[in-house]
């Protein structure tokens, strides 16, 4: 499975309505994850309560949970369900698993 990685600035560059989370801060840590609502319904009791969690990927990693966005369409060109900050992408999952 390939991870998806974005910059930091993804929320203020692309329109994905959120939730919960402030888009200036999404993505800038290392450690950072920004999930779908309905990852978020799944894994925690309520959306607000997502906030500042960590999930595990992989059970190796852990990223504690800075956004909540609203679904993304299908018929998306960007459609993920979740997003790591790209430092994490690059130097963590990718290099790790030698598929980078």
């Amino acid at each position: 499975m390939k991870v998806p990685g974005a910059g930091e600035d993804f929320f203020k560059m692309f329109s994905y309505p959120l939730i919960k989370g402030n888009p200036s801060s999404a993505l800038k840590d290392i450690n950072s994850i920004a999930i779908y609502g309905e990852i978020a319904a799944i894994f925690f009791d309520t959306l607000a309560d997502a906030i500042s969690k960590t999930i595990s990927y992989e059970n190796k990693f852990d990223f504690k949970v800075t956004v909540v966005f609203e679904n993304v369409l299908q018929n998306s060109t960007l459609w993920f369900d979740f997003l790591l900050s790209w430092a994490a992408q690059k130097k963590i999952l990718e290099w790790s698993s030698n598929n980078f």
